[in-house]
């Protein structure tokens, strides 16, 4: 009966597909269009009996423009083509949508199917020293395969594709390489690839070892190309230098001085001899006259109805300059000065305000700090009725994972939250990317900050998911299984439940996650008690999804919430009007719908509401210690490299709790030239982005270090020093101590055991995979 039943629906027509499926196939395929969406649907039906005329395809254009759905459209044509479900399960196939094939196969009612390896990469590749090293393996299964190359017995960072690209390999890279593969997080799933023996020989033709690498510099500065090259016979090297594909000189180093703007451009390297040539990546250079800077900030400020609010950026750099200024992300029409100033008619003013300031002639741009704008409503003439002794919030973002697909709003959302609460005075600690382990030790840190009369905010952007005959709401960290299911998840009212233990005024859960129904046959059963004074606030209504603006790299829910948290009414009347600005226009209403569940006794208390720590003060000074514990940057240090007489600083910065920025910056360059540094070599539990050149100053890098909460030792770092003397090209490093920064002392990779006991994380059970022979 079950294969009959799936063969029925398979062969369904298109139209027939659930109203949900229809939405979810709307919101993907409108959006990347060109890339995997409807219009690419379309391109691949050519040559086939269900091929769209161009009249359908301008159609379903004409349709777009006109803000509704070409994919609707797409689907009705289709239909009266007679095409089938199994067709539409082919096309999102070839197209990678996997969310879509995982909806149309549970609608369907077709089983996961395990890795299978169709192809495997050649078992020896013999290269030359300087080629690229190409290796694919072809898989089946669903979920799709997870991939992860190896050299060795180590992985090869970065590389989870179906295909292995090694440019310029050298000798060192010969070795033995494979790839595992799985889609469950069943160890017994795992496959893995035979082994490819790579052998690099050593190449007649020059191998570039490195070379110049971009630069931004002033006018009046020097510029000093150079390129060290190598070959493995007896051969002289010619060294040529093209700016663009204009000769400029001979010689593995090139010096320019006294730069100007026309010397910006494109730079190359070309090393010859008489096997071969082999040409540099290209060298970017970029003289700038003058840097762009913001040297006045708009600050915040409480104004009342009636009365003007004023907000002041003045930038300084080559003129002309264009002001711009914004409100809640939107462009404000006509404000384009260096002052915005606003007669406040309605508490719709208020809001978060910034200025992009642009200088076209260099290309350069900037953006002010945010500014918040609060309204005092004095229409109600009465002093404000409830005050908390303290406030704290919690705001988790995750959208690196492992398994899941990638979300991209999740770190914006907890960053534009974690500004307007504490302008709203709230104790604020964000976290991004968490593991299980992580999340609950966070949550435990968070429920210790709560007490009698404190008001607590809960906050969580990421994937999440609800269970068929459980009503409850399941978040998933990053380090969940594929498929995760409720144990390897953090249940949201197990939260709330914890957090209304310690009795405080206010217990507000925020939860920003899709509501989807997942089948499972473990579930809870007993019903949902909202506590006393609790309030949970949901992005979406049970079984649906909850979205992200994809260009704005913004939650929808973040997006309406953050006009409204600053109003000075009871927190049901701003969620109500969060929902009702969701709903008002027709594009979102029908996509989301925002739900609010309270059991508030003294409906009337705000978000805004003063903090009165009256009989109180040695529970608000322990919380005050414990955050700034938890908010700790290493202090800023000076210092001087004797041996080259550099003198460089070095500054922090958190952009989240678990999220460390190092500045690093040359003071006096010395006796070198062409000196750089950059903060380097970190523990290896964390993460980092590559070193950039900050955009206003060349002399100045900046690394962004992830994953703080991960670190068990103190941190230790080097900085690390690039410059050159008499030509030739020198580095050293500079070691620095910089203890346990920001949440890294709350140890939360510690084993947290309020929770109930979990099943292993994928990550523990790809951990445990090192024991398996990859023989």
């Amino acid at each position: 009966m079950a294969y009959a039943s799936m063969y029925e629906k398979l062969n369904e027509n298109i139209r027939q597909i659930p109203l949900k499926l229809n939405l979810h196939m709307r919101e993907i395929l409108d959006c990347n269009y060109a890339v995997n969406g409807w219009q690419k649907f379309v391109d691949l039906l050519a040559g086939t009996k269900f091929m769209l005329s161009k009249n359908d395809i301008e159609t379903c254009s004409e349709l777009y423009t006109g803000h509704r759905s070409p994919t609707n459209a797409m689907i009705t044509k289709l239909g009266s083509k007679n095409f089938l479900v199994v067709d539409l399960l082919r096309i999102l196939n070839q197209l990678e949508q996997e969310s879509l094939v995982e909806d149309v196969r549970n609608y369907v009612g077709l089983p996961p199917e395990p890795v299978t390896i169709t192809q495997e990469p050649a078992s020896s590749v013999r290269l030359e020293a300087g080629e690229d090293l190409v290796l694919v393996v072809e898989a089946q299964g669903f979920p799709y395969p997870r991939y992860q190359w190896f050299l060795g017995d180590n992985e090869i960072h970065g590389e989870t594709t179906f295909q292995l690209i090694k440019k310029n390999v050298q000798v060192e890279d010969s070795g033995s390489y494979c790839c595992r593969l799985h889609n469950s997080p069943d160890r017994n799933e795992v496959k893995f690839t035979r082994p490819t023996v790579v052998n690099v020989r050593p190449s007649p033709v020059p191998v570039i070892l490195q070379h110049t690498p971009p630069q931004t510099l002033f006018s009046q500065d020097t510029l000093i190309l150079w390129c060290k090259a190598t070959t493995f016979v007896d051969s002289n090297l010619i060294y040529e230098w093209y700016k663009e594909d204009t000769f400029i000189a001979f010689g593995p180093c090139h010096k320019k001085q006294k730069l100007t703007k026309i010397d910006s451009g494109e730079y190359k390297c070309l090393v010859r001899n008489d096997f071969g040539v082999t040409i540099t990546e290209p060298i970017l250079v970029n003289v700038l006259i003058e840097t762009l800077e913001i040297v006045v900030q708009p600050k915040s400020t409480t104004v009342d109805l009636d009365s003007l609010a004023l907000f002041t950026c003045k930038a300084r750099g080559p003129e002309p300059l264009i002001y711009q200024w914004y409100k809640d992300e939107i462009c404000i029409q006509g404000a384009t000065s260096s002052e915005f100033d606003i007669i406040i008619k309605s508490l719709s003013d208020t809001g978060i305000y910034f200025c992009k300031v642009s200088c076209p002639s260099f290309q350069m741009e900037c953006r002010s700090d945010f500014a918040i704008l609060r309204i005092k409503d004095n229409s109600k003439q009465v002093q404000k009725k409830y005050a908390a002794t303290d406030k704290v919030a919690l705001l988790i973002g995750n959208e690196d994972y492992r398994s899941e697909k990638k979300l991209t709003a999740p770190q914006n959302d907890v960053e534009i939250l974690s500004e307007i609460f504490m302008h709203l005075n709230f104790k604020v600690v964000s976290l991004v990317n968490l593991t299980l382990n992580e999340m609950e030790s966070a949550i435990m840190k968070f429920i210790e900050m709560l007490d009698k009369g404190v008001y607590g905010v809960f906050y969580y952007a990421g994937h999440g998911f609800e269970v068929n005959g459980d009503p409850y709401s399941y978040l998933t960290p990053v380090d969940a299984p594929t498929g995760c299911n409720i144990k390897s998840c953090l249940q949201a009212e197990k939260i709330q439940e914890l957090m209304a233990s310690k009795k405080p005024a206010l217990c507000c859960l925020i939860l920003d996650i899709c509501r989807t129904i997942q089948q499972s046959n473990v579930h809870q059963s007993r019903p949902i008690r909202t506590p006393e004074n609790s309030v949970y606030f949901y992005a979406t209504t049970r079984g649906n999804f909850a979205y992200e603006y994809a260009r704005e790299k913004i939650g929808r829910l973040v997006k309406h919430l953050q006009k409204f948290l600053f109003l000075e009414e009871g927190i049901e009347t701003v969620f109500g009007k969060v929902r009702g600005d969701i709903g008002s226009t027709n594009s979102d209403y029908f996509k989301q719908v925002a739900e609010m569940k309270t059991n508030l006794i003294e409906v009337e208390r705000s978000l805004t509401d003063p903090i009165n720590c009256t009989n109180h003060t040695v529970e608000f000074t322990r919380r005050e210690i414990a955050w700034r514990e938890a908010h700790t940057l290493p202090k800023s240090e000076t210092f001087i490299i004797s041996s080259i007489n550099v003198e460089l600083k070095v500054d922090f910065q958190h952009k989240f709790s678990n999220v460390l920025v190092i500045y690093v910056t040359i003071i006096n360059p010395g006796n070198t030239t062409n000196c750089y540094a950059w903060a380097a070599k970190f523990p290896s539990v964390l993460s980092a982005d590559k070193p950039c050149i900050v955009p206003d100053n060349s002399k100045k890098t900046k690394v962004v270090i992830r994953d703080l909460q991960k670190l068990k030792d103190p941190m230790e770092i080097v900085i690390k020093v690039v410059y050159e003397e008499c030509t030739k090209q020198k580095n050293l490093e500079h070691r620095i101590k910089l203890g346990y920064p920001l949440v890294a002392n709350q140890q939360l990779w510690k084993k947290c055991t309020v929770f109930s006991q979990n099943e292993p994380t994928e990550q523990e059970c790809i951990e445990s995979l090192d024991q398996i022979s990859l023989e």
